[in-house]
């Protein structure tokens, strides 16, 4: 009976030990005139399957350093910095930016790791910030927020993103990844109340696939 009760309690520890790996991509641009200041940028973050609870997370947030203000078109590269979700959420509303967000997608863990890889190299200052002929290959690289994240995957291929932004670049995005998403639901409780996402949500556009 002990022997039993013993196999049961370590069957739920490993239980615990399941994860479960999130994606959601988020936008924001001009009220009034689209194109005029988009960004993209996006959350991803590991769940315990049994609890729900949020065991860790990454975001792709890249802008200039000095200030998400400071996006300019033709300008040369700029020190870039990896802002927090926060950081992002706050400065779009505070600017009064059109907000929109699309998932949560259920992700495979290998999207997850790559993230992380991706986050460490915005931190390391290997890459800067370029809107415009981004150099996307070799030592001396330049990404824009929509590059920073889809060269998270290597390997298979840059994605092209064109004059696209907003919805298109999320749009881009998800189809880049597609291989790596497994399905898609409404984001969860635990996710709104770890990130205090709730209120921003209700501030956003949720944009279907």
């Amino acid at each position: 009976m002990i022997k039993k009760i013993l196999t049961f309690i370590i069957f739920l520890g490993t239980l615990s030990c399941f994860a479960k790996y999130e994606m959601i991509l988020f936008s924001y641009d001009h009220k009034i005139i689209p194109g005029w200041s988009p960004h993209t940028f996006a959350l991803f973050v590991e769940l315990d399957d049994l609890t729900k609870k949020v065991i860790q997370s990454t975001h792709l947030s890249w802008l200039p350093a000095t200030s998400p203000n400071d996006v300019e078109v033709f300008a040369k590269s700029v020190k870039g910095k990896n802002y927090s979700l926060k950081e992002t959420l706050e400065f779009a509303l505070k600017n009064e930016k059109k907000l929109y967000y699309k998932g949560s997608y259920i992700i495979m863990k290998e999207l997850f790791t790559k993230a992380q890889n991706q986050e460490r190299k915005l931190q390391s200052g290997e890459v800067e910030y370029k809107v415009l002929w981004t150099n996307r290959e070799g030592k001396e690289r330049t990404y824009h927020c929509v590059y920073a994240i889809s060269d998270l995957l290597t390997g298979r291929g840059l994605m092209s993103n064109g004059m696209s932004h907003t919805l298109d670049s999320m749009e881009n995005i998800q189809r880049h990844f597609k291989e790596y998403v497994i399905s898609r639901e409404e984001v969860s409780e635990e996710i709104k109340a770890h990130f205090n996402l709730g209120t921003y949500l209700k501030k956003m556009e949720m944009v279907n696939d």
